[in-house]
């Protein structure tokens, strides 16, 4: 039986560690400052207020308050301009590259131009998750490994939570997943059940939204912050729950993520191959209980 994974060299496993600290680090201390744009004001009254004005990546203007017109305002402005955060975003694309070119396993760039894109409108931070085979190849550089050819498929797969997870999301919190995928400009069209985006001029391309199966069966459930329908799949709740951060390999940078845990993927995919194919989980116990101490054996606590 030819082997199903080949160790990276020590050298790319600290290339990782290196930009994995550093990207899990800039996404901790993200904030205005680390959007695209620039200061501008305004007269309300006779009397004058900052605003910081930037694009947002479906190309509206965005205006975010930040103070009126005083010392401790016109301080902040002041220090925002002396930081170079720009300095520490091309560190990160180095660090990327470098552990690329070591032998860790990067997302294909199309791939990773739709993930980059739903991470910008905050899509992760809100509660979505990485799923299917994408989830799979992000588990490569935790493990130190690479696994053998044929486990890449062309499904960008996203959940979230719906109804049957509680999670918290500010009131004011929107996303407009419809246009952060039309922003793209690739022509994605989504399916009858809009739950599905199939790109035209290349139909093995698709992004599947999904979520957790509760009493209304598996209907289309709209989750309102996102503006997006998702489909309800049996046994989903399992890979949510208790999710983990994970850092994606790209040529543009690296880009942190949610992701079920190892054990519970591996195991969530037991359950559904069981359900499919009909095999007895009871009877294949050893199978059952060899995956987790197999499939969290070096992956790091978190």
């Amino acid at each position: 039986m030819p082997p199903l994974f080949t160790p990276l060299s020590s050298s790319a496993e600290t290339a990782y560690a290196n930009v994995a600290t550093g990207a899990r680090q800039a996404d901790l201390t993200r904030c205005v400052a680390d959007l695209p744009g620039g200061f501008s004001s305004k007269t309300v009254s006779g009397k004058t207020y900052w605003y910081y004005q930037r694009k947002s990546p479906d190309d509206k203007v965005v205006q975010i308050y930040i103070g009126p017109d005083n010392s401790a305002t016109l301080e902040l402005m002041a220090a925002h301009k002396k930081a170079d955060r720009n300095a520490g975003n091309e560190h990160l694309r180095r660090l990327s590259r470098a552990a690329i070119e070591l032998g860790c396993p990067a997302m294909v760039t199309a791939h990773a131009r739709i993930l980059q894109r739903l991470t910008d409108h905050g899509f992760f931070h809100a509660g979505g998750v990485l799923i299917g085979t994408h989830a799979f190849l992000a588990y490569q550089n935790m493990f130190g490994v690479s696994w053998a050819h044929g486990t890449l498929t062309m499904d960008l797969d996203f959940a979230h939570p719906g109804k049957n997870i509680s999670i918290a999301v500010p009131d004011s919190f929107t996303m407009d997943a419809h246009e952060a995928i039309d922003s793209l400009r690739q022509g994605f069209i989504p399916n009858n059940a809009r739950t599905t985006f199939i790109k035209a001029d290349e139909p093995d391309l698709q992004l599947d939204f999904v979520t957790t199966q509760g009493r209304s069966g598996d209907e289309p459930v709209l989750i309102k912050p996102f503006n997006i329908m998702v489909q309800p799949m049996r046994f989903m709740e399992f890979s949510i729950e208790d999710n983990m951060k994970g850092v994606l390999l790209t040529q543009q940078g690296p880009m942190v993520v949610n992701l079920p845990r190892p054990e519970r993927y591996a195991l969530h995919k037991l359950i559904i191959h069981g359900c499919v194919f009909r095999f007895n989980v009871t009877g294949d116990s050893g199978i059952v209980t060899a995956v987790p101490a197999n499939v969290t054996r070096g992956v790091p606590a978190t």
